[in-house]
């Protein structure tokens, strides 16, 4: 491995055959919150490293943030973008579960249903023509990044 190749600490993880579960009410991915151990979500396989600490599950619509041997955050894809959709990223693999929603698959047809679940955000942006909705709630931070149509593309939860 050459000095400037980074290593993929992704590398040896591997797959189980259980879908993913994001659950937005432990902000947990798979049962894995952030700042627990990363290694905890090998079951995902081996991902692809991209920009610093981010590594991609495109076949599972999921990137995750490490650090320091810890999941820092992860995001998952709903309705990946064309340039995600060209770098190969499929729509989230799994299930999103928030228990104000009717069922977990609730928001993968739209948002309105979980941006409803999830109440006021503490801020509104509009970045690049989408709209970036952020919430806390006990000590976490997340953010839903819409269409202007209210469609959910990625939810992002950070620790």
């Amino acid at each position: 491995m050459g000095w400037l190749t980074k290593r993929n600490r992704t590398a040896y993880w591997v797959a189980g055959g259980a879908a993913p579960v994001a659950d937005l009410d432990s902000f947990k991915l798979n049962g894995v919150a952030c700042g627990e151990p990363a290694d905890s979500l090998s079951s995902l396989g081996p991902g692809e490293p991209a920009v610093l600490n981010e590594y991609r599950f495109p076949s599972q619509g999921i990137t995750l943030d490490l650090g320091g041997g810890l999941l820092r955050a992860f995001h998952v894809h709903l309705h990946p973008t064309d340039e995600e959709q060209g770098a190969g990223m499929q729509p989230f693999a799994g299930t999103i579960l928030r228990a104000s929603l009717v069922g977990p698959l609730a928001m993968r047809a739209g948002g309105p249903n979980l941006i409803a679940s999830l109440g006021d955000p503490i801020a509104v942006e509009r970045v690049e023509g989408q709209v970036v909705l952020t919430y806390q709630e006990r000590g976490h931070e997340w953010e839903i990044i819409a269409s202007p149509d209210g469609r959910v593309l990625t939810v992002s939860v950070y620790g």
